[in-house]
């Protein structure tokens, strides 16, 4: 194996991920060489004539060989940034998307509010992103995590340590909120980020979407909304009241979804949308 500069290596690899129609290939290669040598971005500009070692070179190459077929960058690196803090992401979980930040900023303007300390409740949280970043950017909370599968709560748990709020965050495994129902909890907000794509819909996502993230946390039934239907009537019985509700949706899901919320006996119903003007979010109050 040629010893190839950190220069040259870059070089090459974003002629490889280009022909392989990898938007921004220079930059891309960067941020994986970055990975690899475990530096700040612009060292690599400062050491671009320094060379590789074999195993960088190889680490590296495998890492761009992996990108060029389209896998997710945040699967390779294994990190994933939200709201300004990393996470950790397997293929076991979906890897956090900004839409998401909008559900998140909601609940945390709300908490801002609150007096005392608030109970939270995230169903299917995955990695974690939802729970984990309230628990560590609100103080006066307590957050309590659902998720059915038992290796994306080993990824939850570990973002818990990693980021300081194990003491604060309570993960179960079961069934939407089944496990909170169980422990007689009162929650003052449920918050979810279920599957929420329909079966059709699912045939026409993204290539590296369908390929590599898990189905099973993609796809909500036949229409979509089929896990929030089944969740509704339990968040209703959970939460205190004037406890609140806030559900990410489908650009599409707007008024069928406010309409399952008022259905289920919600009020205060509010649409909030994304920057592409969709519908994103929806929140409901349980007013008694």
């Amino acid at each position: 194996m040629k010893e190839l500069t950190i220069k040259e290596a870059l070089l090459r690899a974003s002629y490889v991920l280009k022909d392989h129609k990898i938007e921004n290939p220079y930059f891309e290669s960067q941020m994986l060489l970055k990975h690899v040598l475990q530096c700040r971005l612009i060292d690599l500009s400062i050491r671009d004539g320094e060379k590789l070692s074999e195993v960088e070179q190889e680490a590296f190459e495998k890492m761009v060989s992996k990108r060029a077929k389209h896998y997710p960058f945040a699967y390779i690196t294994g990190k994933r940034e939200f709201m300004g803090l990393e996470f950790n992401v397997t293929e076991d979980v979906l890897i956090p998307r900004p839409d998401t930040e909008i559900l998140v900023e909601w609940a945390l303007s709300k908490l801002e509010l609150s007096e005392g300390v608030s109970k939270i409740a995230d169903v299917g949280t995955g990695s974690g992103a939802i729970a984990i970043t309230i628990a560590k950017l609100c103080e006066n909370v307590r957050v309590y995590a659902t998720e059915i599968w038992g290796k994306s709560i080993q990824v939850a748990s570990k973002n818990a340590k990693n980021l300081g709020v194990s003491e604060k965050t309570t993960i179960y495994q079961g069934d939407l909120l089944q496990p909170v129902i169980d422990e007689n909890l009162k929650m003052d907000m449920v918050l979810s980020n279920l599957p929420y794509i329909s079966d059709e819909d699912y045939l026409n996502l993204d290539k590296t979407v369908k390929e590599y993230e898990p189905k099973r946390a993609l796809i909500g039934g036949k229409t979509g909304l089929e896990l929030y239907q089944n969740l509704l009537p339990q968040a209703f019985k959970v939460l205190k009241d004037n406890g609140w509700i806030a559900l990410e949706i489908g650009y599409d899901q707007g008024e069928t979804s406010e309409r399952l919320l008022q259905e289920s006996g919600f009020k205060r119903t509010k649409i909030l949308y994304d920057l592409g003007g969709n519908p994103r979010v929806i929140v409901g109050q349980k007013v008694v």
